[in-house]
């Protein structure tokens, strides 16, 4: 016990770190929501019990990979429970047209991303990567809950993306898709720079947070 509680201490203290979910939770969230955005931004962020998404998230990852027709993402709905049924199925109603912009793209592989920004340690990777006939690569990011988010906070996203991922394909895209929405912003022709001073003063509130954190 006083190994785990050793290593937590240390988790907090030396590098506070967490993934893209759990900086983008804590970033758009009310001052009097902060608290539980910094529980959730805590030991990395994804609990993968509960990742309500995680089905119909891991079908459209296999629709990418595969057959792209669909048929994937009507399996996931076809088996989804009870609970799940009603948003899974106005998901896959949403996808198609969504998901025309990539109809002459093929998938590929992009690795994961970590960046430090303002002391806290950002892990990332797209839900998806496409690659466009004229050699364009975009980085999708994929959203699938029902989250009112302004254009400001998904530029502000982009934004992360598109810093760790510089180093790596600087001449990316980087797309945001609300799902529900049928939402699609992308950083083509954008100047996200603007974002800079708010995802540092964010970073550092919740690395502050994290290294607190009892």
């Amino acid at each position: 016990m006083l190994g785990l509680l050793s290593k937590r201490s240390e988790f907090h203290v030396a590098k506070p770190e967490t993934r893209l979910g759990g900086f983008v939770a804590y970033a758009t969230s009310r001052p009097t929501a902060r608290a539980g955005a910094i529980r959730q931004a805590i030991g990395g962020d994804y609990k993968v019990e509960q990742d309500f998404y995680r089905r119909f998230r891991l079908a459209v990852d296999a629709d990418r990979r595969g057959a792209r027709n669909g048929s994937a993402i009507a399996a996931a709905v076809a088996n989804a429970n009870e609970h799940k049924a009603a948003r899974f199925t106005a998901l896959a109603r949403r996808w198609p047209s969504v998901a025309t912009r990539w109809d002459d793209c093929r998938h590929t592989e992009v690795e994961r991303a970590t960046i430090n920004i303002a002391g806290l340690g950002l892990t990332l990777s797209p839900s998806f990567a496409e690659l466009h006939p004229d050699g364009l690569l975009e980085l999708v990011t994929m959203c699938y809950a029902n989250k009112k988010y302004s254009a400001s906070d998904i530029d502000m996203v982009l934004r992360v993306v598109q810093r760790a991922y510089e180093p790596l394909h600087p001449k990316a895209t980087i797309t945001f898709v609300d799902l529900p929405g049928r939402r699609i912003r992308t950083s083509a022709g954008k100047d996200l720079t603007r974002h800079d001073t708010r995802i540092e003063t964010d970073a550092a509130g919740l690395a502050y947070a994290l290294r607190n954190a009892a």
